[in-house]
């Protein structure tokens, strides 16, 4: 379920234009004219991008290949770009979506490479995406950073944030039904869908008799204080 989560689009327009594409997808095939659908994700790490990619696998029973950062990138020159060639070659043999996680690492703005290689990698997967029979999805933490032009041929662009009030009840609800959700932990700022990913991990086999909704309030806030980058630490949001 994409329930909860914090997406500045409408979910159901997503996914029934991925089921429409889906539905030529199969007719695709190397005479065919390129046509793709390019969909980039950005926003906090843990908002729940990675977790909607597989959603969106499940609902159109497609194949999902993953590439990160360490998958693609090459100590030699000319690696880096075989590597991701490669990856959209696998993707389009087996019509599998294909999805490049922390896309930032090589689609940065061409405007600020010190050195060349950068640049013949960012023009390496665009030439790619523009070739490309498929499903082709890229996230990242850092949407600035991206290349202008690489960010131009993503036909949808969706944005993951923190949790609403609403979302984190959702949530709780799903990982911990047996409690109820405390009203403070409805007003934590930054909190994410992964936030309690990692909670549940920790908290899955504790006895039963010792974990309480505060008890779990607890560990979130730890989550929250752990995190880089955010600036106000106050837990609460008014």
């Amino acid at each position: 379920s994409l329930s909860g989560l914090n997406i500045d689009q409408n979910i159901t327009d997503i996914l029934e234009i991925a089921t429409n594409f889906n539905g030529i997808w199969d007719h695709l095939d190397g005479s065919s004219a390129a046509q793709s659908l390019n969909i980039l994700l950005y926003g906090a790490p843990g908002t729940g991008k990675t977790e909607f990619v597989r959603y969106l696998a499940r609902s159109l029973n497609r194949n999902l290949v993953i590439k990160r950062a360490s998958d693609l990138l090459g100590k030699f020159v000319g690696e880096t770009e075989a590597n991701i060639k490669a990856a959209f070659c696998e993707a389009e043999e087996s019509k599998a979506i294909l999805f490049f996680d922390e896309a930032d690492s090589f689609l940065s703005n061409r405007n600020n490479a010190e050195r060349n290689f950068e640049v013949q990698q960012v023009n390496e997967l665009l030439t790619q995406m523009e070739n490309f029979n498929g499903i082709f999805i890229a996230a990242t933490n850092f949407n600035g950073r991206l290349d202008n032009a690489s960010r131009r041929r993503f036909a949808i662009k969706v944005k993951f944030d923190y949790l609403t009030r609403e979302g984190i009840e959702m949530i709780w609800d799903s990982f911990f039904p047996k409690l109820s959700c405390p009203e403070y932990v409805k007003r934590m700022t930054a909190l994410a869908p992964g936030d309690f990913g990692a909670v549940y991990n920790q908290l899955r086999y504790m006895p039963e008799y010792r974990l309480t909704a505060d008890y779990v309030a607890n560990v979130l806030e730890r989550e929250i204080e752990a995190k880089e980058g955010i600036e106000n630490k106050r837990k609460m949001g008014f």
